[in-house]
C-alpha cells in the first residue's frame, strides 16, 4: 500500500500535489473551458486542490463531492468561511439524486481510478444534476505517447489510479455515453513545479453536451 494517501495524510498529500504533483497546470486545464458559469459542481474534489482555482472567481457558488471523509474534512477547513463553497463526502449516484442542478460540472482527474462500467455510469449520472446549458469537463491524465520524454514515462509509474488510458481510449469511452457526446478533445502537457517545469504528464481535456432528445 502506498504510504502518502490522501486518506490516510490528507495535508501531506495535498503538499506534495502542489509541490510535485503539477497542481498549479492541472488548475488552469480545469479552467480553460470556464466561461464565468455561476454554479460548479467538482466530482471527485479531494481536499480542493482544484477547488483553489475558483477562489479567485467572484460569485460563483461551488460544490465539491468526494468519498473520502479526511479529504473532505480537510477541505472544509481550508474553505472555512467561505460561505459560498461547500464540500459534500457523499457517494455521486446518490448525491445527484437531491434537487440541485449546475451550470459547470468538472470530473478532474477521477477517471483513471474508475473501470469503464463504473466510469460511464458515474458520468452519465451527472445529466440528472446539468441546469440548461450546462458544460461538463473531463480533465484526466492520460498515457504518455511514444515520443514522450523518459521522464513523462517514469513520472507516470508513480500514478495510483489502476485505469489510466490513452487519449484515444478516454474519448472514445466518452464518446460513449448515454447521456452527453464529445464536442472537443485535446491533449496538454502538465508541469510538475509551480515554476513551470518539468514536464511531467499528458492530460487529456474532453468538453461533454448533453444529447439531444430522450436518454
Amino acid at each position: 500500500m502506498p504510504i502518502l494517501t490522501q486518506a490516510r495524510f490528507p495535508r501531506l498529500w495535498l503538499v506534495f500535489q502542489y509541490v510535485i504533483g503539477g497542481t498549479t497546470d492541472k488548475q488552469r486545464l480545469c479552467l480553460e473551458d470556464y466561461e464565468g458559469q455561476r454554479s460548479v459542481l467538482e466530482v471527485g474534489c479531494s481536499a480542493g486542490n482544484i477547488a483553489d482555482a475558483f477562489r479567485r472567481i467572484d460569485g460563483v457558488n461551488y460544490v465539491g463531492v468526494d468519498i473520502d471523509p479526511a479529504a473532505i474534512a480537510l477541505a472544509k477547513k481550508r474553505f472555512a468561511g467561505k460561505a459560498n463553497f461547500r464540500f459534500v463526502c457523499q457517494d455521486f449516484l446518490e448525491f445527484v439524486r437531491g434537487p440541485e442542478r449546475f451550470d459547470y460540472i468538472l470530473f478532474a482527474g477521477v477517471c483513471h481510478h474508475m473501470p469503464d462500467s463504473q466510469c460511464t455510469e458515474v458520468l452519465d449520472a451527472a445529466s440528472a444534476a446539468t441546469a440548461e446549458g450546462a458544460r461538463i469537463v473531463v480533465v484526466d491524465a492520460v498515457v504518455p505517447e511514444p515520443q514522450d520524454s523518459w521522464f513523462l514515462h517514469t513520472f507516470v509509474k508513480l500514478e495510483r489510479g489502476k485505469h489510466l488510458r490513452t487519449a484515444r481510449e478516454l474519448e472514445t469511452l466518452l464518446g460513449g455515453l448515454r447521456a452527453f457526446e464529445v464536442r472537443e478533445a485535446r491533449t496538454r502537457f502538465v508541469n510538475a513545479t509551480p515554476l513551470g517545469f518539468p514536464r511531467c504528464a499528458r492530460f487529456g481535456v474532453y468538453v461533454l453536451e448533453k444529447r439531444k432528445g430522450p436518454t
